[in-house]
């Protein structure tokens, strides 16, 4: 080999020793999480599923979660009787106990024409089904119904779920035989945050179709009616008067 012949190749040798080096350093600082075969896109993080909410049914036994009082935010049916009756409705306060035998729900609404009230008293005892593998479903078939005060017979039974979606928050379907509501309450106290007012609106839609409810003509609290049996707002506390000077 001529000393022209051995210098050549040691030139191609130092090429491909510094070509080898390139690849491994631009290797080396690539995104180990990004697939080379997907085509990149502007953002990787997946966007959240708006209906995982609804995969968290109340247990029967859990149904002490929801002890308390809470104010309707948000409603819609899918049938037109339930358009009519959320259209009429001006404001619906509902109290609730419960532990691991009996559901004790008192549901107070007001109307925006008469009757002005119907209040609703459902009073259960919890039976776990052995249709409803995972019980979460209350058959309620003992309702008591007033109109301004007054007893009127209630013949309706209803299917009532619960879904857990935030601390403040209660979600409910409540199914009659001949159309559904889906009912999104908000814990009282927290009624009246106006920004929340604004915003929750668009969670509730994708509830509404993760359930395959229409959400056209949805009821919607105002944060500031007045309800049945109490005003929306606590009562103000008159100031102290000032104090004598001696």
């Amino acid at each position: 080999m001529t000393k022209k012949e051995y210098m050549s190749r040691m030139s191609v040798m130092k090429r491909a020793v510094l070509l080898l080096l390139l690849l491994l350093a631009v290797g080396s600082n690539a995104d180990p999480t990004v697939d080379p075969t997907v085509a990149p896109t502007a953002d990787h993080t997946a966007a959240p599923d708006p209906c995982h909410d609804l995969n968290n049914k109340i247990h029967l036994k859990d149904l002490h979660k929801l002890e308390g009082e809470w104010v309707l935010f948000w409603s819609v049916s899918d049938h037109d009787d339930g358009h009519s009756m959320l259209s009429n409705l001006k404001s619906s306060h509902v109290e609730i106990h419960a532990d691991n035998e009996t559901f004790i729900m008192t549901e107070r609404n007001l109307y925006k024409t008469g009757p002005n009230r119907r209040d609703y008293f459902i009073n259960e005892t919890l039976v776990h089904n052995a249709d409803d593998h995972d019980h979460h479903n209350i058959h309620s078939d003992n309702v008591r119904l007033e109109v301004d005060g007054q007893h009127e017979d209630y013949n309706d039974t209803a299917d009532i779920i619960f879904y857990e979606t935030c601390p403040e928050c209660m979600l409910m379907t409540y199914n009659v035989k001949e159309y559904r509501f889906l009912l999104s309450y908000r814990k009282d106290g927290h009624h009246r945050d106006p920004e929340k007012v604004k915003t929750v609106h668009d969670d509730h839609k994708q509830h509404a179709e993760c359930l395959k409810f229409p959400h056209d003509k949805p009821y919607s609290y105002d944060g500031v009616a007045d309800f049945a049996h109490k005003k929306s707002a606590p009562p103000t506390e008159p100031p102290a008067p000032d104090a004598q000077t001696s």
